[in-house]
């Protein structure tokens, strides 16, 4: 009840009466602690809440009754902790999720992983990927592959992401791109574009993927639209001058 009306204050104070009074917290008590605290953004309740989750993830395990209430706690908690860049708890939530066999949809991944990605923590990128990839998990897609692109190929990552699994990546997102939707093919180009800088750049120089990635743009050229037309020919050009390939500029 006083978490339904924002009542924050007062949820913290029955949990510390049931603590005094020697009440156990079972599934549903801390559901409904962490669907409460999760929505304050007072940092005196974040002790609580953090108390609250230990408790959680060390004593509770869902039933098919419970499940559903499970999977909001869930969803609270890893808002909550993405939202205070508290990446290592985000990982542990992913982590009790995948063993309790919680489903989470992309969309909560793919926000997941763009904070990890902001935060340039490759390392928790890549566990996100694998809870979603393994199990039940929500299966990613065009904008998963699009996010682990736009942060694998930015220079501060470049040292602790593998041309390997930037490759693998473009593999599995150049399967779900769209260059004939107009809505979506302004994230195709931005997505293309990252991956011709990046397979251009001095410390890459991987030059037989950067044909392969022109050869696909030009076989789905008729499509683009104009001022798209000239953007990815404009980056093409920038890309082989700076390598000072000019037999590709004039091609």
């Amino acid at each position: 009840v006083h978490g339904k009306a924002n009542q924050f204050d007062q949820v913290v104070e029955v949990f510390e009466e049931m603590k005094r009074s020697g009440v156990e917290l079972d599934n549903a008590s801390c559901c409904s602690l962490i669907g409460s605290l999760t929505k304050s953004s007072d940092p005196h309740h974040t002790e609580p809440l953090m108390e609250v989750w230990r408790n959680f993830k060390s004593t509770t395990t869902p039933t098919v009754a419970s499940v559903g209430d499970f999977s909001t706690a869930i969803v609270g908690l890893l808002k909550w902790f993405a939202a205070s860049e508290r990446w290592e708890e985000v990982q542990d939530v992913l982590s009790f999720a995948n063993r309790n066999a919680i489903r989470l949809d992309a969309h909560i991944f793919n926000t997941l992983l763009s904070g990890f990605g902001n935060a340039n923590n490759p390392d928790a990128m890549y566990e996100c990927l694998r809870t979603m990839v393994q199990g039940d998990a929500a299966a990613p897609d065009v904008v998963t592959w699009q996010i682990m692109i736009q942060h694998f190929t930015k220079p501060s990552l470049r040292p602790h992401v593998s041309q390997d699994d930037v490759v693998a990546v473009w593999e599995e997102w150049r399967q779900l791109a769209q260059w004939d939707n107009d809505s979506e093919q302004e994230h195709t180009l931005r997505t293309w574009v990252n991956l011709v800088q990046y397979f251009g750049s001095e410390e890459v120089s991987n030059w037989e993927l950067v044909g392969s990635l022109e050869k696909w743009m030009l076989e789905n050229f008729a499509q683009l639209q104009e001022n798209n037309k000239h953007s990815a020919l404009t980056v093409l050009e920038a890309v082989y001058k700076e390598a000072g390939r000019d037999e590709d500029v004039g091609a």
